[in-house]
């Protein structure tokens, strides 16, 4: 196969052309009026929804339904959440009007960025874990019922990792944007 194909179906790749389109629609609306505030608003609602969403769907491409693929769809997606999220509260106030709950909005979205990783991730690793060894496969497809249940459960203590893993994440983040402008 080409080296450039081969790439093209990378979460990466996928989610890189959709931060473009992000800044690309955040810069048509960057007026700071009332209907592209709340435009911005409800976006910010939808934007971890939408990252989660096209990062995990990347997994239907079977080499890389990997725990290398795993762990690289986990950093591209923390990645374009903290850019996205930044890119989308800059936009709720023209510079020098104060606070308008920018922090408050890059929290949300990348504790619910976040959130909604959890029960992909635990997901995503039973269906690595399935192809990858073929008697898990034969122990959960006799058990759906339970092994659904279990695969949820894993998702709640992953949850926890990811939020303080997210939280160190978004603390050097804050960090470094801190000393940039100064």
């Amino acid at each position: 196969m080409n080296r450039f194909l081969h790439l093209i179906g990378t979460p990466e790749v996928a989610l890189g052309v959709f931060t473009a389109a992000l800044f690309a629609f955040c810069a048509r609306h960057n007026s700071f009026e009332d209907r592209d505030v709340r435009l911005l608003e409800r976006l910010l609602w939808l934007l971890p929804l939408m990252v989660v969403a096209v990062a995990f769907a990347t997994l239907l491409r079977p080499e890389l339904r990997t725990w290398w693929g795993l762990g690289r769809i986990n950093l591209a997606v923390t990645l374009t959440l903290i850019f996205g999220a930044y890119r989308v509260v800059s936009g709720f106030g023209a510079p020098g009007s104060g606070p308008k709950g920018q922090d408050a909005g890059f929290i949300v979205v990348f504790a619910l960025g976040m959130a909604l990783c959890a029960p992909a991730n635990a997901g995503a690793a039973a269906w690595i874990l399935a192809e990858q060894n073929p008697s898990f496969a034969d122990w959960f497809r006799q058990r759906k019922l339970i092994g659904s249940l279990l695969t949820f459960l894993a998702a709640l203590p992953l949850a926890l990792i990811m939020m303080a893993w997210g939280s160190v994440v978004l603390g050097l983040a804050g960090a470094v944007v801190t000393a940039v402008k100064r």
